[in-house]
């Protein structure tokens, strides 16, 4: 019920991809803490997008109204980010600066099927979900509008977990659990993001592939 991580938090071992690119893993604190402002959540959430090659976002169960709904500063963010020192920045210009972007629905339980009645992959839910319906200028297709813009279709995916174990009193204390004490379902999950995550190219800044030095100069600039 208390957050623990605070700002963001940086793995200190490296992990590596595919291709012998060095990874960092970034953990960052959550949006909506009771004890910060909206303007601490999007200082946070826009450092993270800067900084990342692939950025994941953590959501609980079906997308809904909701859940989009704690998107909602993503629609700000043209408001607070610049490409250049202009006054003004479009959301498509920035769209290019920004990460790939994938959507984790976290202990999901729903039948994956389109507005037909078909089978859907994870994706094609996100993306129908995104479709912007009734009135343009509600405050509830302005997010889906901005996502769209910031993010799109082949800048972001989705991932459905199930919950990864059956037993409440196992969910409190899953760091400790071995893997085959896990479903089968959720490490089959867990290893097609890893899969995922391998295969996003690196971060760049203006056409060069950001090493240590260059990310922790940016961070200190962004």
């Amino acid at each position: 019920t208390q957050s623990c991580t605070k700002g963001l938090w940086i793995m200190r071992r490296t992990l590596t991809a595919d291709d012998g690119t060095n990874v960092l893993i970034v953990d960052t604190e959550g949006l909506g803490s009771m004890s910060a402002s909206e303007t601490h959540d999007l200082r946070v959430f826009s450092l993270a997008l800067l900084l990342s090659s692939t950025f994941l976002y953590n959501s609980t169960g079906a997308i809904t109204e909701a859940t989009l709904s704690n998107l909602s500063l993503v629609s700000s963010l043209t408001e607070h980010v610049r490409v250049t020192a202009e006054e003004t920045c479009d959301e498509e210009a920035l769209g290019e600066c920004f990460p790939h972007f994938i959507y984790v629905a976290r202990d999901f339980s729903l039948q994956l099927v389109g507005e037909s009645g078909e089978e859907v992959d994870s994706t094609t839910y996100l993306n129908q979900s995104l479709r912007v319906r009734g009135d343009p200028e509600s405050s509830k297709n302005k997010v889906r509008r901005a996502i769209n813009k910031l993010f799109p279709q082949g800048k972001r995916s989705c991932t459905c977990m199930v919950r990864p174990c059956n037993n409440e009193n196992d969910l409190q204390n899953l760091p400790s659990m071995r893997d085959e004490d896990l479903r089968p379902e959720f490490l089959q999950a867990i290893e097609n993001l890893r899969r995922q995550i391998a295969s996003t190219p690196p971060a760049s800044h203006d056409g060069m592939s950001v090493t240590g030095p260059m990310l922790a100069r940016l961070a200190r600039l962004y």
